[in-house]
């Protein structure tokens, strides 16, 4: 297994396990993707592991081009953004609390259903695609 699947797939796994959105989370998924700095606003407390910066994706932060590390765990557009290309997705109620999404596919009738994809189960919509989405792209990820 590559080290980006086990580092997607340890990311999912702390994805599905979240109660809420988590900044941390997200930082650390943008940071699979590109390089992310970390910028202190000005008399901000500087904590040692870097909780009370304002993340920022490359190229880099005083460049004039900041751009805010999407709130993947809160936002289903930023948790869409990860779903890769093509690929259908249901998210729907799971009768016993949280959310699920699974991967669909078109039959030959023109009906949708549940494939044997990514899946995942979350407390939130935004939760669980994400997860799932991190799922789907460790599964596409070239072993070494």
């Amino acid at each position: 297994m590559t080290a980006e699947r086990e580092a997607l797939l340890a990311l999912a796994d702390r994805v599905e396990r979240a109660m809420e959105w988590d900044r941390e989370l997200e930082h650390d998924i943008a940071g699979l993707f590109g390089e992310v700095h970390c910028v202190y606003p000005p008399g901000s407390i500087q904590a040692a592991d870097g909780l009370w910066c304002v993340r920022y994706r490359a190229p880099h932060p005083y460049a004039g081009t900041k751009e805010p590390v999407p709130e993947y765990t809160r936002d289903m557009n930023a948790a869409l953004a990860l779903v890769p290309e093509g690929v259908p997705w249901q998210v729907r109620a799971d009768p016993a609390g949280g959310f699920d999404t699974e991967t669909m596919v078109h039959d030959e009738d023109g009906w949708w259903f549940a494939a044997d994809g990514p899946y995942a189960h979350a407390a939130t919509p935004a939760l669980a695609l994400t997860a799932a989405a991190l799922r789907a792209r460790a599964a596409a990820a070239v072993d070494d």
